[in-house]
């Protein structure tokens, strides 16, 4: 039992003051001694000495009757209402002074086994006054619970200042639970989740707002800290009860509302948290663990949300280059085996109940967007050299006939860029040996110091001279940007979105690439007979066989709770093509000048269609004579 005065004194009248206290307990003296330890006159100010824990350990202790109060309020009488009311604007002005913003009381994770035990505050060894982040958060839950749920109640809360940043601080705070104290965290998060979705509409819009601005100035910290506090369902150390935890998680996933989460601002602020090494590993320890798909459906809803949250920032509106490095870093962090484990082991055929099957399903949706985002970044030369690392890393390259043909296409596409990628390194090898221009020839210096490489990353050269000379003859005609300016009559697909020669997506060094990506594609399956009639081919390198869809929004598509609905039915898996797609004469109404003009035999040109995000971007990476290019269209066979 606390050894505080205004503990003792409720535990005179009531001997359960550890539980709920009934209204009718707050008589006028009691009142009276609860609220006089609630004044903001007693805030200490520092430097804190012991008689200062004293004080805050009785405003603690009367914080805590407070908000076992305050649960009941729906209960109570006119007076008592108006006096709950009254002094919440005193309670939370010590809450103001205990929250970790202010730096004035150090919480701790040290929880005592009943609430209260002992004084709720002491003094450490270092000097500073701590409190268990637990306890406060008890208290806050309670009263935010009481008084979300009382018309006047709900707006003299969200009226007090720094309300909102105040609450959402502490949910984001890191903490080390125990099995006690996880049971706490979740229920104030529950109660922050709740109150954000108030009944009250004027409440509601304004917490929305509040989490808009807090995740604008703490970029994605709210996101991430519900996110990550979903493991902990996974510790055996940390559980309790599923169906209270599976009703925890399923009215807590209300915070990843679509309008949210599908929000610009919203996906930009969770890219800039640069959450996927965590969200990854969290996936992982769930995913490497032997019968993993058999655990409960609401996990399997975690499992879906993580995956949503990666999916979400692989594809990013307003800076294409970033897609690719998020990419590069979810490879990096080991998600490869993680994407093979939930393309490979849940089937929702096979699942144990309706519940878990519709959560499987929302696992594949998600699953299959990010194999589609891989496949289609994989063709650049950054993510290929990472794809090939996780590989080696992961050992997770050898196919077999049981794999998902997801994970199929995924290999076989690695394995095609992977061999172009060889070639070109040898060619480009050879080109940066000796100086560019015909005329010198030049070799390069052990350590090339003395070669000067050109604006276009493709060629060097050993002096200035040699450089200008090679320019005038012949390098002025490729050494520009090759990225194709869009014309109002240009056919676009549907839902396109295009980047301007005033924005370039791709390096000289990434547009040689692909050129060497559509020569070997021409190679393979090149037809002689329709590159006859066409000024233009266009080599889809972003194709996975399926049809060209509208851009959807970027953002988390949540998936759906026990409350939500479902498909009716599994879609069966569409027709997929391992290699990339080849078009012909889709932009030959398009005005393009020939390389020389003064030639009279006609030129082919070769464009090549990559993506970054939600970008795709045309590149017209290689034009030559018709004949040239039927001599080598279709020469290996491949596609025969």
């Amino acid at each position: 039992m606390s050894a505080t005065s205004i503990w003792r004194q409720f535990y005179a009248a009531f001997p359960e003051v550890g539980g709920h206290i009934p209204i009718n307990v707050l008589t006028t003296s009691l009142s009276r001694s609860l609220f006089s330890h609630l004044q903001p006159s007693r805030i200490p100010t520092h430097p804190l000495d012991r008689a200062d824990v004293v004080t805050i350990s009785e405003a603690m202790d009367a914080l805590y009757i407070y908000a076992r109060l305050v649960i009941r309020i729906l209960d109570a009488s006119k007076d008592h209402e108006r006096t709950l009311l009254n002094a919440f604007p005193d309670v939370w002005q010590w809450i103001l002074f205990v929250s970790p913003e202010r730096g004035n009381v150090a919480l701790d994770d040290y929880w005592m086994q009943e609430l209260p035990d002992s004084s709720a505050c002491w003094l450490r060894t270092d000097g500073f006054v701590a409190m268990p982040t637990a306890f406060l958060l008890r208290c806050l839950s309670l009263t935010i619970v009481g008084l979300s749920l009382h018309a006047r109640g709900v707006h003299v809360m969200v009226a007090q200042p720094d309300f909102s940043d105040t609450v959402f601080s502490l949910l984001t705070r890191d903490t080390r639970p125990t099995k006690d104290t996880a049971r706490i965290y979740h229920g104030y998060t529950l109660a922050v989740v709740n109150l954000i979705r108030s009944h009250v509409p004027a409440v509601a819009k304004r917490l929305r707002a509040d989490v808009a601005a807090y995740d604008a100035r703490h970029p994605g910290r709210l996101i991430c800290a519900i996110a990550h506090r979903f493991a902990w369902f996974f510790d055996p150390q940390l559980t309790s009860e599923a169906p209270e935890e599976q009703t925890f998680v399923d009215r807590t996933s209300l915070f990843f509302d679509p309008e949210f989460m599908t929000d610009d601002a919203t996906v930009a602020n969770l890219q800039a948290a640069r959450p996927v090494p965590g969200l990854v590993r969290l996936l992982a320890s769930v995913t490497s663990r032997p019968g993993w798909e058999e655990c409960p459906p609401f996990h399997l809803y975690i499992v879906g949300l993580w995956l949503g949250l990666i999916a979400s920032i692989t594809v990013i509106r307003a800076t294409p280059s970033l897609s690719n490095a998020i990419v590069i870093s979810s490879l990096r962090s080991g998600f490869l085996p993680v994407l093979y484990q939930v393309l490979s082991r849940l089937n929702p055929l096979f699942a144990a109940n309706i519940e878990a099957r519709n959560h499987m399903i929302d696992c594949r949706r998600e699953a299959d967007s990010l194999t589609e985002n891989l496949v289609k970044a994989i063709v650049w030369p950054r993510v290929l050299r990472a794809f090939g690392l996780a590989f080696q890393r992961d050992q997770c390259a050898m196919p077999t006939k049981d794999d998902p043909v997801e994970w199929r296409l995924l290999l076989q596409r690695w394995s095609y860029y992977q061999q172009v990628r060889t070639g070109f390194k040898e060619t480009m090898a050879v080109k940066l040996e000796y100086c560019f221009n015909p005329e010198c020839r030049a070799p390069a210096g052990p350590n090339g110091e003395t070669m000067k490489v050109c604006a276009c990353a493709v060629v060097i050269y050993c002096s200035k001279t040699c450089q200008r000379r090679h320019w005038r003859a012949a390098h002025r005609e490729t050494c520009q940007s090759r990225l194709l300016d869009i014309t109002p009559n240009m056919p676009l697909p549907p839902g396109a979105k295009w980047t301007s020669a005033d924005n370039k997506s791709a390096t000289e060094m990434e547009i040689s690439f692909f050129a060497r990506c559509a020569r070997e594609v021409l190679m393979d399956f090149g037809e002689p007979a329709r590159l006859r009639d066409v000024r233009t081919v266009v080599i889809d390198l972003i194709s996975t066989g399926k049809p060209f869809r509208a851009e959807e929004p970027s953002g988390v598509r949540a998936p759906r709770m026990t409350n939500g609905g479902h498909p009716a039915r599994i879609q069966p898996p569409p027709s997929i093509s391992p290699y990339p797609t080849i078009s012909y004469g889709d932009y030959d109404n398009t005005p393009i000048l020939d390389p020389d003009s003064t030639s009279e035999k006609p030129y082919l040109h070769i464009f090549v269609r990559a993506s970054r995000g939600s970008y795709t971007t045309i590149v017209n990476v290689d034009s030559a004579p018709h004949e040239d290019w039927m001599s080598i269209a279709g020469f290996r066979g491949v596609g025969k």
